[in-house]
């Protein structure tokens, strides 16, 4: 059985971890193959599972989900079509929010290619020709002008340092933390308008209250 292969580069604790991930053409089945770097210990390996597992959503429970969501009209046939259907989050909730920013008014291949040339720019190198996302700290050094170089606009640009600025000041970008705060404090922020507020808290703090209706 074909399996279709996300490779990932996190920053774990202790030191950098390479997660080959499988998944099952049929949804069936996940693997996982890591590499841990020299430094890492056993809590590295503990903390790279947990964030596989909430970028996964593979702490839901499907039957559960297919009770409730089964029981609505609109919903009884999209969730008989599609039983077992989970809401991906992230290894890292920082590249969500970068990733909403960029994706804002264009199309998921253009964002992608953005950020691509962002994390190639800027992101520490690794191992397998790998890098690394950037962090908070090291977008909000970079100046706009830089920024924009990478195919973004002046507003978009701004707002990606304005995001960036703000989580390296301690806006707790984590899964768990509380939604409603950091809602408000997202739309609080220049260039972040509801739909991107809901977006990095649905897939970065993993708040499954949230419906981008926008």
């Amino acid at each position: 059985m074909h399996h279709h292969t996300i490779t990932s580069l996190l920053r774990a604790p202790n030191g950098t971890v390479v997660a080959h991930v499988h998944l099952a053409p049929d949804g069936s089945a996940i693997r996982a193959d890591l590499e841990l770097a020299s430094t890492s210990d056993a809590s590295d390996l503990a903390w790279t599972v947990e964030r596989l597992r909430r970028w996964l959503d593979l702490d839901a429970d499907p039957v559960a989900v297919s009770a409730a969501l089964g029981a609505d009209p609109l919903l009884a046939g999209p969730v008989a079509a599609r039983p077992g259907l989970r809401i991906p989050g992230t290894v890292d909730p920082f590249e969500i929010a970068v990733r909403a920013v960029v994706g804002q008014q264009v199309s998921t291949a253009a964002a992608r290619t953005v950020v691509g040339r962002v994390v190639m720019a800027l992101g520490e190198p690794g191992p397998e020709g790998l890098r690394q996302f950037p962090t908070a700290d090291e977008l909000a050094a970079v100046p706009v002008d830089v920024l924009r170089a990478f195919g973004l606009n002046q507003g978009r640009a701004s707002t990606l340092g304005v995001i960036a600025r703000a989580v390296a000041d301690g806006l707790p970008l984590a899964h768990g933390a509380d939604a409603r705060g950091v809602h408000a404090s997202l739309l609080a922020l220049p260039g972040i308008g509801p739909w991107t507020a809901d977006y990095v808290v649905l897939r970065a703090l993993g708040q499954r209250d949230v419906f981008p209706a926008a």
